[in-house]
């Protein structure tokens, strides 16, 4: 049976937050409410406030402690990373089983735009192709079968910008094509901002990008797509990994990682 200097010291432990205890406060041993501790929050914005609960049976419960801990559990674990606020480039690579055989070899990406919650929204203010392989159209130039080609298909800057509201082979006025061409296994690199070039501090953690590809060849083009804080993808989303595409599709990015 708890004397009421005992009782005052448990009770304490149990305020202060730091451990998951039943308090017979009637010294009758009444039997508590199950109670469930929260989550950790590993985002560390939770407030180290005790959550204590007394039953019918005046039974006091005393809930884990969830204070700020910037990803590390309650029971002193490290918790999985979590997103930066620096990731600016969209990494797109052909994963295509072969190459077209019509002057646009790989996936076709005519541009992305991707939007965020706060209103932040834009599309790729710059891009850098590492071709893949296979034989793409340049204007003007016949391929090696004697295809004919209206548009040069590896012109990497025609994913900057919005994409093209209709995505076909049909060049722009100016003769430029609507897509850029990866090739098999090619590797795009698309640095996203807004028109206000304020993407960054915040990041594509949490937004939702967009990607517009060419689609109606014979052959299935896929690809997948990263988001990194440098344009080599070495520092990328932690629990993002390379999600697989194929046509057009919007990607949602994690901004907690569970």
């Amino acid at each position: 049976m708890l004397n009421l200097k005992n009782l005052f010291v448990i009770g304490a432990v149990c305020t202060a937050g730091l451990l998951a205890c039943n308090v017979d406060k009637k010294g009758d041993g009444g039997v508590s409410d199950a109670f469930t501790c929260p989550a950790p929050d590993d985002a560390g914005t939770a407030a180290p406030t005790p959550n204590c609960v007394t039953d019918d049976a005046g039974v006091a419960n005393c809930t884990c402690d969830t204070a700020t801990d910037m990803g590390t559990e309650t029971d002193g674990t490290p918790g999985p990373a979590q997103p930066k606020d620096t990731y600016q480039y969209i990494i797109i690579k052909d994963v295509s089983e072969a190459a077209n055989v019509h002057g646009g070899p790989g996936v076709d990406i005519c541009g992305i735009s991707f939007t965020c919650p706060g209103g932040k929204s834009g599309t790729a203010t710059a891009a850098v192709l590492t071709a893949g392989e296979g034989e793409f159209c340049q204007k003007d130039v016949d391929l090696a079968s004697g295809e004919s080609c209206s548009a040069t298909r590896n012109d990497q800057a025609s994913a900057v910008g919005a994409p093209e509201a209709a995505c076909d082979p049909t060049p722009n006025a100016d003769g430029s094509s609507k897509y850029v061409s990866l090739g098999k296994g090619g590797t795009l690199v698309l640095t996203a901002n807004t028109a206000g070039g304020d993407l960054l501090p915040g990041g594509l953690a949490g937004c939702t990008i967009t990607v517009v590809e060419a689609t109606g060849s014979s052959e299935t083009e896929n690809y997948t797509l990263d988001v990194c804080a440098d344009a080599a993808g070495a520092d990328c989303h932690p629990c993002l990994g390379a999600l697989g595409g194929e046509g057009n599709k919007d990607f949602p990015i994690p901004a907690m990682c569970n």
